[in-house]
């Protein structure tokens, strides 16, 4: 078995054919190993995006309108019939998932939607009922 195989190299070496594809793919993948291991990793560029400008400023918006809301008369700091993150920018009934991860200080409570809305809250998708 071993002189099949002895046999079968040889053959193969002596064709100059297999023996130049091979050593070539074999060079062209050391060469990207190595050019991709001598890359510096850098870190995000300090450009934002206009769309991450925007993102930032609409969270930003939400957040502003959220905390002044929370400020103003119509509404308690006691609990409400719907809840919402200052942080975050959707609505949620008490008893969903998305309102139970929380933190009490950073709740904000609404009476209805309409107020809930008007502070720039969106009803959250994953809560049924809303």
């Amino acid at each position: 078995m071993s002189q099949k195989l002895r046999a079968h190299l040889e053959n193969l070496l002596k064709n100059d054919e297999v023996f130049t594809a091979a050593l070539l793919v074999l060079v062209a993948l050391t060469s990207f190993g190595l050019g991709r291991s001598s890359v510096e990793v850098r870190s995000a560029p300090a450009a934002v995006s206009h769309a991450e400008r925007t993102l930032q400023k609409t969270e930003k918006e939400v957040s502003t309108r959220a905390t002044s809301y929370a400020s103003s008369s119509s509404m308690g700091t006691t609990q409400g019939t719907y809840v919402a993150s200052v942080n975050g920018s959707r609505y949620h009934l008490p008893e969903c998932p998305g309102a139970q991860s929380i933190k009490e200080e950073n709740k904000v409570w609404f009476q209805n939607k309409a107020d809930a809305e008007r502070a720039g809250y969106t009803p959250a998708q994953n809560c049924d009922g809303l």
